[in-house]
């Protein structure tokens, strides 16, 4: 029996649907006091030590961008959690392009807690990234503000 939900999950884990954009894996870690860095794909995480007060779950999982309105998503989104986390002090958000990233006015943008009123939080744009700073949890990426 257990080796044939093995191979039942090598056949599902390789059947990957066949897209060239590839849904990055959810990524669960512990950061405390002291600070620490996430990983997550095209995202990263870097909170400072004294952001925290106890030990907390972070969670950092890809989601689909929204619809282009007041910005046009030109990043990978995630969702970090616990949703509506707030921390003492902001944390930096970084976020990969997965090309050349976009000439212009590029911005890291959110969604406080569930809403779905997204909010700049700026960015600077270095080689292929993009990295801006908060001190909330929700869902967010990079874009180029329309209008």
């Amino acid at each position: 029996m257990l080796k044939r939900l093995i191979a039942l999950s090598l056949v599902v884990s390789a059947c990957g649907g066949g897209s060239s954009n590839p849904v990055d894996a959810p990524t669960v870690s512990q950061i405390g006091p002291a600070g620490g860095m996430v990983v997550s794909g095209a995202a990263t995480l870097m909170v400072p030590a004294g952001a925290l007060a106890t030990m907390v779950t972070i969670t950092v999982e890809e989601t689909t961008p929204p619809a282009a309105g007041a910005y046009a998503p030109n990043t990978k989104f995630y969702k970090f959690g616990p949703e509506g986390q707030t921390f003492t002090s902001n944390f930096t958000v970084i976020m990969t392009y997965p090309g050349t990233p976009p000439t212009g006015s590029t911005v890291i943008f959110t969604t406080p807690g569930s809403t779905t009123q997204y909010q700049s939080i700026g960015g600077t744009v270095s080689g292929n990234t993009i990295s801006g700073q908060t001190n909330h949890f929700s869902s967010g990426g990079g874009a180029i503000p329309q209008g």
